[in-house]
């Protein structure tokens, strides 16, 4: 469940512990360390873990989930 905390900041509430994939595309470090840092943050303040994935670029994304898939349906 999501809402917005006193200071208007998004939060994530889940039921359950969740386990999620950060994929990040480095093309602009600058911007990519503070997106990071932002969505680690509020990853560890709702309990959830995370596995991050770099790539060099957005194109890359779709088959990074791809294969993220791919391997959670085999176990």
């Amino acid at each position: 469940m999501a809402g917005t905390s006193q200071h208007g900041k998004a939060f994530i509430r889940p039921k359950k512990k969740a386990h999620l994939l950060v994929i990040e595309a480095r093309f602009h470090d600058d911007l990519a360390d503070a997106l990071l840092e932002g969505a680690t943050s509020a990853l560890e303040e709702a309990g959830a873990t995370y596995d991050v994935v770099t790539v060099p670029g957005s194109l890359e994304i779709p088959a990074v989930i791809s294969f993220a898939l791919d391997g959670a349906a085999e176990g």
